[in-house]
C-alpha cells in the first residue's frame, strides 16, 4: 500500500497540513512504498532502502535522505512485503 512518507504517512500528512501541497520527495517515498509492498529476497530489501536515499540525495535533500535511509533500515523490515 503507497502511504507516503514517514509511517503510514505521517510525515507527508503533516507537510501537507502545513504546506498545503506534499513534500518534494514525495515520489521517493512512493516508489519506496511499492518496492516494499512487493517484497522479495533480503537483498531487494537492501536495493530497495538505497534507491530511497538516492532518490532523495538526487533531489537535494541529503540530511533527510539519510535519515530516512537509516530509518528504514532499522524499523523497516517487518513491512517488508506487507500488503496491508
Amino acid at each position: 500500500m503507497v502511504n507516503g512518507c514517514g509511517g503510514v504517512g505521517a510525515i507527508s500528512q503533516i507537510w501537507r497540513l502545513v504546506t498545503d501541497r506534499l513534500p518534494p520527495w514525495e515520489r521517493c517515498c512512493e516508489e519506496h512504498d511499492l518496492a516494499y509492498e512487493q517484497g522479495g529476497p533480503a537483498a531487494w530489501r537492501k536495493w530497495a532502502d538505497a534507491q530511497l536515499r538516492e532518490c532523495m540525495l538526487s533531489m537535494g535533500y541529503p540530511f533527510r535522505a539519510w535519515a530516512y535511509w537509516a530509518a528504514v533500515r532499522i524499523f523497516g523490515g517487518s513491512h517488508w512485503g506487507s500488503k496491508d
